[in-house]
Order: C-alpha cells, then structure tokens, then sequence
C-alpha cells in the first residue's frame, strides 16, 4: 500500500508541475504583465487571474485540482500503509536505556 501511495504522490507531484506551466502558459498568452505577474507573485496572481480569465486558465486549474487529488490519495495510501504501533515501539525502545548496577535511574 505504501509504493501505491508513493506513486500516486509522484504522479500528482508531476501534474501540479505541469499545471503550473499551464497557467503561466496561459497568463503570458494573455499579456506579458500577466505572465510576469504569475512568475514573481505566483499566489495572488494566479488568483486574480483564475477569477479574471477563466475561460483561459480552466484547463491549468483543473490539472492543479487533479494533482491535488492524487497527493491526498497517495498520503491517505501511504499512511494506510504504515503501522503506527510497530512505529511507537521503535520510538520506545530507542528511549529506554538498561538500567547500571549503582544509580538506578527512571527506567528499571
């Protein structure tokens, strides 16, 4: 379960890349402010320019909503994946040091 995870936040990983590129694909075609805009203040002016123009930036959301999708799929896989209990014992075994013959200690 947990390759399938990771191959899934991969894919959606490389979506969101390539729906990234079509959006600032897309804001250069409209204006070269809009493109610059993309390139140097990327969160208010994708947007803006989602809100704006639409009709050009539809195909870029709806590649960056589907990458979206597969990276939460792939966390949910991978964490389905995962025993947490085996996790927790490690984590407590590495804590807990034997006990020496003189001082004691907080484990015993």
């Amino acid at each position: 379960m947990a390759y399938a995870g990771v191959a899934l936040i991969v894919a959606g990983s490389i979506l969101g890349l390539v729906s990234s590129i079509l959006l600032l694909v897309a804001g250069f075609r409209v204006s070269v402010g809009w493109g610059i805009a993309l390139l140097f203040i990327p969160g208010l002016a994708a947007l803006l320019f989602l809100v704006l123009h639409w009709p050009e930036a539809r195909a870029a959301f709806l590649a960056g909503l589907a990458a979206f999708v597969l990276v939460g799929g792939g966390a949910v896989a991978f964490a389905g994946g995962v025993n947490p209990q085996a996790l927790l014992d490690a984590r407590v075994a590495t804590i807990r040091r034997p006990c020496d013959s003189k001082g004691g200690g907080p484990y015993r």
